[in-house]
């Protein structure tokens, strides 16, 4: 008895947590550590109570588990190479502690696994409040772009337009299931998080979305038929138009203002002084420095060094060379961590990628859904990463790392049911 009250403690309290991840996200400032402290927590008294103080056999991870685990600590080695080759600050260390905190979740989802029903309330919850917040930021509190109060708003308008994303495949789940109401809710928090990138100004979570919605598309089309498909098309022509057009969420002049800087970059100007030309130089400006030293790259340290000199020599403008990163995942990770770095990031995203893929053709609709949201949370985070270094702000690390293993654990629990 006692130890059945204890795992339905476990339970409960993952589910609940799971919950709240996606919300609290845009609440508060940090709200990303709040469910990450929690789950990570729990994970690690798990492992630490049944390991060191109950002398249990923690249940052995299947391969792919292993696989995805091995991974995570590949990763962590770059950070931890660099440290040692760069003589880099302790803060570099960081990183590795957080990715290994996440690892102990492997062995919690092994034994105790999240409810689908949980996690997808949390993602509708989630993008709707995304939403909110961005229009109390743009209307009530009139700020520039929506989420900046709390939240560095790439990052934020990146994460909302995730979680629309995510309401919309929900959606099409909802819909093949006839399961109406709760497509109904999907719909409307489909609607609030992509309004809620819209209003956040944030250009590179809009960039992918086309992609993302023709993905979802096509994992459920043997459910839609022309018809349903020309009504969808219709709904999102009709979305677009009137976030276009409704005042104060700038989506007309922030796509015009990117034109406009990519011409002035390529012309004789060679501009850099603009968001589009700062971002073009620092690409040039990482791939000169993976030229010189191309296995294990500068460091981080050694990056911001060589982004000065360069700017010395007339490479890249003063504007440019101020910024810490080369606002783009891959990039960046090539001039600070040279091939070995970017070989890393290649692997933690392709690894949980092809776990998802294996599973997108189960019998069992839970176990699509997942695995679908699971591939598109990974192709989404790699459209994010082509013009910011997304996974350097710890929001970003968060997010894509828990979400990765939050799929992972509900998948396991539709195939333990």
């Amino acid at each position: 008895m006692q130890s059945l009250k204890k795992s339905s403690l476990y339970v409960l309290s993952i589910n609940f947590i799971i919950f709240i991840f996606f919300p609290t996200l845009f609440l508060v400032k940090g709200g990303h550590n709040i469910a990450s402290v929690g789950l990570c927590g729990i994970a690690l008294i798990y492992f630490l109570i049944s390991r060191l103080l109950n002398r249990e056999e923690l249940d052995s991870l299947p391969r792919a588990e292993k696989i995805w685990m091995l991974c995570l600590l590949f990763y962590s080695a770059t950070f931890l190479l660099s440290f040692f080759w760069h003589a880099e600050k302790l803060r570099e260390l960081e990183h590795i502690a957080k990715l290994c905190l996440f690892i102990p979740l492997l062995y919690l989802f092994e034994r105790y696994q999240p409810h689908i029903n949980w996690l997808l309330k949390g993602i509708l919850f989630g993008a709707i409040i995304a939403g909110g917040v961005a229009i109390y930021d743009r209307f009530i509190l009139n700020v520039y772009a929506a989420y900046s109060p709390r939240m560095l708003q790439i990052q934020a308008g990146d994460i909302a337009m995730s979680l629309g994303l995510f309401s919309f495949v929900i959606g099409l789940h909802s819909f093949s299931r006839q399961q109406y109401r709760q497509m109904l809710w999907a719909i409307i928090a489909t609607l609030f998080g992509i309004l809620g990138s819209v209003l956040s100004t944030a250009r590179g979570g809009w960039i992918g979305l086309p992609l993302l919605l023709c993905f979802a598309l096509f994992a459920y089309r043997q459910y839609l038929s022309k018809k349903i498909l020309f009504f969808v098309s219709l709904f999102f022509v009709f979305l677009l138009a009137a976030v276009a057009f409704a005042p104060k969420t700038k989506l007309i002049s922030r796509v015009t203002e990117a034109y406009t800087e990519a011409q002035q970059y390529f012309d004789a100007q060679a501009e850099q002084s603009t968001s589009i030309g700062a971002r073009f130089a620092l690409w040039k400006s990482a791939l000169l420095m993976a030229k010189e030293k191309p296995l294990l790259g500068w460091g981080n340290a050694g990056a911001m060094e060589k982004r000065q000199v360069q700017q010395q020599e007339g490479v890249i403008s003063e504007y440019a060379a101020n910024f810490t990163h080369a606002h783009n995942q891959y990039l960046d990770n090539l001039s600070k961590y040279g091939l070995v770095g970017l070989v890393a990031l290649l692997a933690i995203f392709s690894v949980p990628f092809c776990y998802f893929y294996r599973k997108r053709h189960a019998i069992k609709s839970e176990e699509k859904l997942v695995a679908t949201l699971g591939m598109l949370h990974i192709i989404s985070v790699m459209c994010y990463s082509l013009t910011q270094a997304f996974l350097n702000h710890n929001s970003g690390n968060i997010f894509y790392f828990l979400s990765v293993f939050i799929f992972y654990g509900c998948l396991k629990h539709s195939e333990k049911e």
